[in-house]
């Protein structure tokens, strides 16, 4: 075994816990891809203030014990889902696809140069919200398709969009409105323990209720976007992953 750690040999991993500062189960965790970043483990210290004639100090001793941190990615589709859930303690809404023959929806649609207009049924009842980002597609406008449309106003019947779409008052009676899954801030707040794990030194250090505070998203020309995760945690412990002392919260 190498007597030294390298800076790039670090796999970082974290598992939600069931109860908050309760170490979370040795399987079914998942890798964070991460660029940068660790976890500190800060103990407060709690010092004497008695005046002793021997000139000595009380010895000390350690208060309350806490974790913190951050860690660092590229942005790619669906890999920090959990932080992000996390971090607006909301949960992620599946996708939706609306079509001609869903139940409840329109059958047949036509365009001015804001809305999408639906002969009957509901935008409502089939999940469509003000502020959801959807596309067309199947359209018989050509320029009407594949385009990310902003919601700023809707009725049963009306899609009213951000954006300038290509009249067409024939109706159309085979299309397709997609909508990608979303998250909105919630009220459930959420905690991880998570494991960095040394692989060159056999080591690893557990850190117990966590949870993501903060995330900040940067993106420039011609770079990655990446974001960026403020943990803050209870507690921290070292121990060798290997053998009867493995921690790990993945397998």
């Amino acid at each position: 075994m190498p007597g030294h750690q390298s800076g790039r040999n670090i796999v970082v991993a974290y598992k939600e816990e069931t109860t908050f500062g309760t170490a979370a189960g040795t399987s079914d965790g998942k890798k964070f891809r991460a660029n940068t970043g660790k976890l500190t483990l800060a103990k407060e210290p709690i010092r004497s203030n008695e005046n002793r004639t021997d000139g000595m100090m009380t010895r000390g001793r350690h208060g309350s014990r806490s974790v913190s941190g951050q860690f660092a990615a590229d942005l790619s589709l669906g890999s920090y889902d959990d932080f992000i859930e996390a971090v607006l303690r909301g949960s992620f809404d599946a996708g939706l696809t609306i079509t001609e023959a869903t139940s409840g929806g329109p059958s047949e649609i036509t365009t001015t140069t804001s809305t999408i207009v639906g002969n009957t049924g509901s935008w409502i009842t089939v999940g469509l919200r003000v502020g959801d980002v959807i596309r067309l597609t199947g359209h018989s406008s050509s320029g009407n398709n594949g385009r990310n449309l902003r919601i700023t106003g809707l009725t049963s019947t009306t899609i009213t969009v951000a954006e300038t779409l290509t009249l067409n008052a024939v109706a159309d009676t085979a299309f397709t409105i997609s909508r990608p899954k979303k998250v909105i801030q919630g009220i459930e707040p959420r905690s991880f323990t998570v494991e960095e794990n040394e692989v060159d030194i056999d080591g690893t250090k557990l850190s117990k209720g966590c949870r993501v505070g903060q995330m900040q998203l940067a993106m420039q020309p011609n770079g990655m976007a990446t974001l960026t995760f403020s943990l803050v945690g209870q507690d921290q412990e070292s121990r060798p992953r290997s053998g009867s002392g493995r921690s790990t919260c993945w397998t």
